[in-house]
Parts: C-alpha cells; sequence; structure tokens
C-alpha cells in the first residue's frame, strides 16, 4: 500500500510541475507579447515618426499633389493654346507666301 500511496504522490507532483511550467511558459508568452506591443506603439504608433505625425504629412502630400496637378493642367491647356496659335500662323504665312509668289509669276 505504500507504494500506491508515493506512485499517486509522484503523479500528482509530476502534473503539479507541469501545470506550473505550462503556466510559467504561458505568462512569459504574454508578457513578451505585451511589451511588443508597447514598445511597437511608442516606436511607431506615436511620436514624430508615428501615425499623427504621418497623417498630418500625409494630407500636405496630397495639398501638394494636386497643386502639382492643377499646374499641369494648366501647363498642358497653354500647350494647346500655343500650338493651335502656331498652326494658325502656320497656314496664314503659308497663304502670305503663296500670295507674294502668285503676282511674280504673273
Amino acid at each position: 500500500m505504500a507504494t500506491k500511496q508515493t506512485d499517486d504522490d509522484e503523479a500528482a507532483a509530476a502534473v503539479k510541475d507541469a501545470a506550473w511550467w505550462y503556466t510559467q511558459a504561458g505568462l512569459t508568452l504574454l508578457a513578451t507579447f505585451l511589451a511588443g506591443t508597447f514598445l511597437g506603439w511608442q516606436l511607431w504608433g506615436s511620436g514624430d515618426a508615428g501615425a499623427p505625425a504621418l497623417r498630418t504629412k500625409v494630407v500636405s502630400m496630397d495639398q501638394d499633389l494636386n497643386r502639382v496637378k492643377n499646374e499641369r493642367e494648366d501647363c498642358q491647356k497653354v500647350l494647346q493654346v500655343t500650338q493651335g496659335r502656331q498652326s494658325s500662323l502656320e497656314k496664314e504665312n503659308a497663304a502670305l507666301k503663296a500670295k507674294a509668289a502668285a503676282p511674280a509669276a504673273q
């Protein structure tokens, strides 16, 4: 009977040791995860290089992008007008040359 009691005590001790080991491992993993989350928030979620600063930077970059797009459209419109004037002046110049050449041919 003494051996059965000893076997039960050893089994209970083994279960108790296993439970403690898993509890310690779980708490260590939880502490590591929480520390990583906290450090990640401190490094990338806030501060000068964090999300709030990047949001204001995105707004200013969007405004700059819209300004550049508007300037590009304005330049394209000026180019179209200039090309239209150039073609009309070339036609007028060709007509004047033809008109000047016609009396000389007679």
